[in-house]
């Protein structure tokens, strides 16, 4: 593992050497992105959009035929949570709060699921297709104060690997 991050770090280097980007390049990629995340996240959570039809919906406002509402909204959620994490891209790990997570959560619900956006599950949940089990709800309140003690806490390793942690081990 140690090969692939330094690696990493070697080309995050290079990159580097060519900032700031020219703005024309950061709005495309930020465009692209955009789509991209959007389409990803919500296709393996069974939205039945497609890529071109998310790129309409998040782009141009278009709503695609013969797809749902609920659909439509989760995109359009998606797209600002996006832009919330963006916002929060200037702290440091050690700033994120308890909050922050939450405040991505409601708006990744906002307007479809209106009332549990932002609040921890009280139901037990599964995950379609996945052998992963989910916590008791019951334990949710505390394995969330223990990801942010974590996050806050001393960690030497690749911001690469803590940030795969942090996705991996504790969502």
């Amino acid at each position: 593992m140690d090969e692939q991050l330094q690696k990493l770090t070697v080309k995050k280097q290079r990159l580097d050497t060519y900032r700031p980007l020219p703005a024309e390049l950061v709005k495309n990629l930020d465009e692209w992105f955009r789509v991209e995340l959007t389409y990803t996240s919500n296709a393996i959570e069974g939205s039945t959009l497609t890529r071109a039809e998310t790129a309409l919906v998040v782009e141009k406002g278009i709503t695609v035929q013969g797809k749902s509402l609920k659909e439509h909204l989760e995109a359009t959620n998606h797209v600002e949570a996006l832009g919330y994490v963006r916002g929060l891209v200037g702290k440091r790990r050690e700033e994120i709060a308890l909050k922050d997570v939450r405040n991505i959560n409601h708006l990744i619900l906002n307007k479809t699921e209106e009332d549990s956006g932002g609040q921890y599950r009280n139901l037990p949940a599964r995950s379609t297709g996945s052998e992963t089990v989910l916590p008791n709800p019951v334990k949710i309140p505390g394995l969330m104060d223990e990801f942010i003690a974590w996050l806050k806490g001393p960690d030497p390793d690749h911001v690469t690997k803590i940030a795969a942690d942090a996705h991996m081990v504790w969502i």
